[in-house]
């Protein structure tokens, strides 16, 4: 803290966890002692003038706006007050767009257990997709909705699913509903700069009933990592299913069950629903999931009962067809359509068993297709083409914004 001279330098550096020395005694130094050794060598902090690019603040891409020696030491208190500077994408695709910072806002908890969750998943390949565009990009699950760096954050995206976090009228705020659209009120809807929804349909009813547009913006995959280069197909079980029993009775898996298909599933929380020898192991990892969907016979899946009312497809399924899959699914609005084939949806137990079992290549496209099919999910509904989607809408609002200021 003094100079050779020992004469105060006038400059702080805080180390986490350094101990400061009283006496005989030691102890982590806290705030309070900050407080008392700044009194001792001089309070002055650097003025707002040397806070330049070639600081830790400008690498990291802010400037300080003003600096006050008193919060500098205060427990709990941001210190200096950081900006954001607004530069634009030097290379890439979006060569000269702005570089914005981005929160992708989550409802998934900070725990092991929240690892698993869907959108931990779905969110991460979304921020690697933005930061492909040259974004900077967070993902803020629950408990850092509120972090005390938010007010830095230039779009708060919220994958709306079983939470929402405040806003602040000065960010981008885009809301994307992606599951659970029953908790979803139109006054939610009307926060938003701009709303998307995982949906035909709901996008429509919403956008009629709400009177601003809800955009609808289907769920995506990851081509990186589904593609049909993933594993040889019919290589694997019969059926698979790959998801938690939520607690209750699954109908795909109880179907596929009672047909007497050969069903391997991974999971939780199955016993007492199905005979745990279907059960092959209870998490399949995010990494070779892909090659478990392009393996199997063909991919069961199920919607929670609103998405498939409401036309939202689960996430799995296009993955799963990205991967060159067979996919058997519960009745959603759109989704044969949307998947021209490669997903069929059952309406009986005795489908269900022709469908995984002898009728199978006769009523699926052939192998041939499958490969045209998962081709065109990779290129139409990859996450890479949801962030330029998303990129474009906020650069609608911060340009709107410039050419009508408040006031």
């Amino acid at each position: 803290v003094c100079s050779g001279g020992g004469e105060p330098a006038r400059r702080v550096v805080v180390v986490p966890d350094s101990v400061l020395v009283t006496g005989s005694e030691a102890a982590p130094a806290t705030a309070l002692d900050l407080t008392g050794l700044l009194e001792r060598v001089g309070s002055d902090l650097p003025s707002t003038d040397e806070w330049d690019e070639s600081s830790a603040w400008g690498r990291a891409g802010l400037s300080v706006a003003d600096v006050d020696p008193v919060d500098a030491v205060d427990a709990g208190a941001p210190g200096p007050t950081a900006v954001r500077r607004h530069a634009p994408v030097v290379t890439g695709p979006t060569l000269g767009m702005p570089a914005m910072r981005w929160a992708i806002k989550i409802a998934a908890p900070s725990s092991e257990q929240g690892d698993k969750w869907g959108d931990v998943h779905f969110a991460a390949d979304l921020a690697a997709a933005l930061q492909r565009l040259g974004q900077h990009v967070s993902v803020d699950r629950r408990p850092a909705h509120q972090r005390s760096t938010a007010h830095l954050d230039d779009v708060v995206l919220n994958l709306r699913g079983l939470a929402t976090p405040s806003l602040r009228r000065d960010q981008v705020n885009l809301l994307w509903v992606i599951s659970h659209p029953e908790q979803v009120s139109a006054e939610e809807i009307r926060g938003y700069d701009l709303a998307f929804a995982a949906s035909l349909s709901w996008s429509a009813a919403m956008t009629r009933r709400v009177g601003v547009r809800v955009e609808p913006l289907l769920q995506a995959t990851d081509p990186r990592r589904f593609h049909p280069d993933v594993a040889e197909p019919d290589t694997g079980p019969q059926a698979l299913f790959v998801g938690n029993s939520r607690g209750v009775e699954r109908p795909v898996v109880r179907d596929a069950i009672t047909a007497g298909i050969e069903l391997d599933v991974y999971g939780t929380r199955w016993k007492g629903f199905i005979d745990v020898s279907h059960v092959r192991g209870e998490y399949l990892a995010n990494e070779t999931v892909g090659a478990a969907y392009r393996s199997a016979g063909v991919l069961l899946n199920d919607h929670w009962a609103d998405m498939a009312a409401e036309g939202f497809i689960s996430n799995r399924v296009f993955d799963a067809v990205a991967a060159g899959a067979r996919v058997i699914s519960d009745p959603v609005e759109g989704i044969e359509e949307t998947f021209s084939g490669a997903v069929l949806e059952y309406r009986t137990p005795d489908e269900l068993a022709r469908w995984a079992g002898p009728e199978r290549d006769r009523v699926f496209p052939p192998e041939s297709e499958l490969l045209q099919i998962s081709a065109r999910v990779r290129a139409e509904h990859s996450f890479d083409a949801r962030a330029a989607r998303l990129l474009e809408a906020a650069v609608e609002v911060v340009t709107l914004r410039a050419s009508d200021p408040p006031g």
